[in-house]
């Protein structure tokens, strides 16, 4: 098997990240379409998912009149701004700050009199738009050749594209240093761009093939592909996980794996995914076990488990006896809720998590089949129980499958909430209190009593709440475009976190005053250790990028939870 070695600094850089949530602000909640002057970056994935959000790439501003236009990353020069603003078009500005900052250089010292010489490529968006603030002499050059024909000057300022090679532009700065007595160097190559390509010339040390993945438009995926090869590496400059030839590579046992700094993280890990599947022919079983892994919590298996064993853990907390009846309905509720919910909204789901959408696409007759049979199964199963059940599940069934999904009978009412999804914070409050009902109110219904409701049903709530919040966390890690529906767009990364660790220890401030009133340690042992558990999680691995594993730990909390039950009984 290959040894596959991912540079650390592949992905989004914060000034596109940044774009990126700009413009998904800007276009929250309007009906009407939302422009781009340009394609917003050079990525025709996220330009792709952009369009499906009814935001769409003008080249020019012609036929606009009022409207609203969002600046790309690459910015744009002080004329084409003012023609905008002339035509009453409004402005969301999502020019890189760095590349903003080149242009007041550039506006700076062309005041002062200076030539400027810009080291970049001239057809590319950010060259023109910086040529744009120079109201004095302006040169753009690339290569080091370029110097020598260019005019004597007095004064001369130069600066590179933000994206630049490092390498490349030291050299042509010596040459500009050799030939203008009066040179002013402006240090503007961003930290990102800098960062990527050192990365790239000691990866190529270790490894005897580079993968770059990042659009055909992007410079400085171009860049670090050229870096790559003037290194000698055999290199790979692909867009999507389609364009790798496993066969070509098969025959190194050390690949590096690079991006652009406009390629999203999920695109990365799809590469890396399809790069680990150059394997030995006769598959070991560490292959064997991953996939079947995978498919495990792709499907919502492995979480359904999980609703089983947190079943357990509250049942023998409310001191009541197991019933595999319960089991089956909380198996039954969770498996097809979850996967009715991804097969009801494809479009929707494919813009967030596009990843899983393949998966969900390639696998969709098998899905369909087992969120049907599994929500059939577990309306027998309610119904049986007793009829109250039956309509509570019905209930879980109807909203929590179609969450994303549009209900025009309530348009009327709730106008913009017709959905549960337009709420603002509303997935993970709903997700808590689902668990929360499958797991606790039900079993207590079916029973009639239990020794305890409030606590069981606030921890559940709690636990299940945190997980929803982390994945919502991992989502953004990956670089997926996600709603006002989740807690971290609405209140950000950092004090989403804050209100995870917040949670969890009102949790444990619950359990020790239950401790406190004369409850048993035991009776409550599996919450202490499934909240110390997503204290560990939270702490050492939230930051886990889109993968199958970092569910599978994450959901195994339950497993862990329903064990110690069974061990304290």
């Amino acid at each position: 098997m290959a040894n596959i070695k991912l540079a650390s600094t592949a992905g989004f850089c914060w000034g596109v990240k940044r774009a990126i949530d700009l413009t998904l602000e800007a276009s929250n909640g309007k009906t009407e379409t939302v422009y781009t002057f340009g394609p917003l970056i050079h990525n025709p994935q996220i330009i792709n998912l952009l369009e499906s959000k009814n935001i769409r790439v003008k080249k020019d501003v012609d036929d606009m009149t009022g409207g609203e236009i969002i600046i790309r990353t690459h910015g744009i020069s002080p004329k084409q701004r003012s023609l905008i603003k002339e035509k009453g078009i409004h402005i969301t500005d999502a020019t890189c700050p760095l590349v903003a900052k080149v242009q007041a250089m550039i506006k700076k010292y062309s005041h002062k009199g200076y030539a400027i010489v810009i080291v970049g490529s001239a057809d590319h968006a950010e060259v023109v738009g910086l040529k744009g603030f120079a109201t004095t002499p302006v040169h753009i050059i690339s290569k080091a050749e370029e110097v020598a024909p260019l005019p004597n000057y007095k004064d001369v300022f130069v600066c590179a594209q933000t994206t630049q090679n490092v390498e490349g532009y030291s050299t042509i700065v010596k040459l500009l240093g050799e030939k203008y007595e009066n040179l002013v160097v402006g240090d503007t190559i961003c930290d990102a761009t800098t960062d990527r390509q050192g990365e790239v010339i000691a990866l190529a040390r270790e490894v005897e093939a580079m993968v770059v993945v990042g659009g055909k438009e992007s410079a400085n995926t171009a860049r670090l592909a050229s870096i790559a090869e003037e290194r000698g590496l055999p290199t790979f400059l692909i867009e999507t996980q389609d364009e790798l030839n496993l066969e070509q590579l098969s025959r190194f046992e050390n690949i590096g794996v690079t991006a652009g700094a406009s390629t999203p993280k999920w695109v990365i890990d799809d590469v890396v995914t399809k790069l680990s599947q150059l394997k030995p022919l006769d598959r070991p079983w560490s292959f064997k076990i991953r996939s079947a892994t995978g498919f495990m919590v792709k499907s919502e298996l492995y979480l359904s488990l999980g609703a089983v064993a947190m079943t357990y853990a509250n049942m023998m907390v409310m001191m009541m006896e197991p019933s595999l009846h319960l089991f089956g309905i909380a198996f039954c509720a969770i498996l097809s809720t979850y996967l009715l919910n991804q097969l009801l909204r494809p479009e929707e789901f494919k813009r967030s998590h596009i990843r899983k959408y393949n998966y969900l696409i390639e696998h969709r007759r098998t899905f369909k089949t087992i969120a049907i049979s599994s929500a059939v199964l577990g309306a027998i199963l309610s119904f049986t129980a007793k009829p109250v059940i039956g309509g509570i599940y019905a209930i879980l069934l109807l909203f929590g499958g179609t969450y994303g999904v549009n209900r025009p009978a309530f348009e009327k009412l709730f106008g913009k909430f017709s959905r549960l999804k337009s709420i603002p914070a509303s997935k993970d409050f709903f997700v808590g209190l689902a668990w929360g009902i499958v797991t606790v109110a039900i079993p207590y219904i079916a029973f009639g009593k239990g020794a305890y409701f409030i606590l069981p049903f606030a921890i559940t709530f709690m636990m299940a709440y945190v997980r929803a919040v982390l994945l919502d966390l991992q989502d953004i890690y990956s670089d997926r475009m996600m709603g006002k529906e989740v807690l971290p767009i609405l209140m950000g990364e950092k004090k989403s976190v804050t209100t995870i660790y917040g949670v969890l220890i009102t949790g444990l401030v619950f359990l020790t005053g239950f401790l406190l009133s004369g409850g048993l340690l035991s009776s409550v042992a599996p919450y202490y250790l499934g909240i110390a558990y997503l204290l560990g999680f939270t702490f050492f691995h939230q930051k886990w990028g889109g993968s199958s594993k970092f569910n599978f730990f994450l959901d195994t909390h339950y497993f862990v939870m329903a064990l110690s039950a069974l061990l304290i009984r």
